[in-house]
C-alpha cells in the first residue's frame, strides 16, 4: 500500500494554471494477496474569489486500513475519528 501527501502551494503559485501530474510513485505490480497493491494521490485546490463570501476550509488527509482477522474477505465497519470539523450553524450560506 502506498499513499503520500505533499504541500505544493508554492509550486502552483510559481507555475500557475495548468495541468499537474504525479510520476514515479513507488508502487509494486502483481496480485498482492488479499489487499492487493495500490497507490494514489490527490490534489485539493482552494482559491480566493473577492466576489464571493469567505468560507471555512478544513482538509482531513488520512485513511485507515481495516482488516478482519477472522475473514479477510469480509466487509468490516470502522469509525475514523474526526475532530475540528465545523458546519454552518444556521441555514445555508450563499
Amino acid at each position: 500500500m502506498y499513499s503520500a501527501y505533499a504541500e505544493i502551494t508554492d509550486y502552483v503559485r510559481q507555475y500557475g494554471i495548468g495541468e499537474y501530474f504525479v510520476a514515479d510513485m513507488a508502487l509494486r505490480e502483481g496480485n498482492g494477496g488479499g489487499t492487493g497493491f495500490y497507490g494514489g494521490w490527490g490534489m485539493i485546490v482552494i482559491y480566493k474569489n473577492d466576489k464571493m463570501k469567505w468560507r471555512n476550509i478544513t482538509v482531513f488527509d488520512g485513511h485507515a486500513y481495516v482488516y478482519d482477522e477472522k475473514n479477510s474477505d469480509a466487509m468490516t465497519e470502522y469509525e475514523l475519528p474526526i475532530s475540528g470539523f465545523q458546519t454552518v450553524q444556521k441555514g445555508m450560506l450563499k
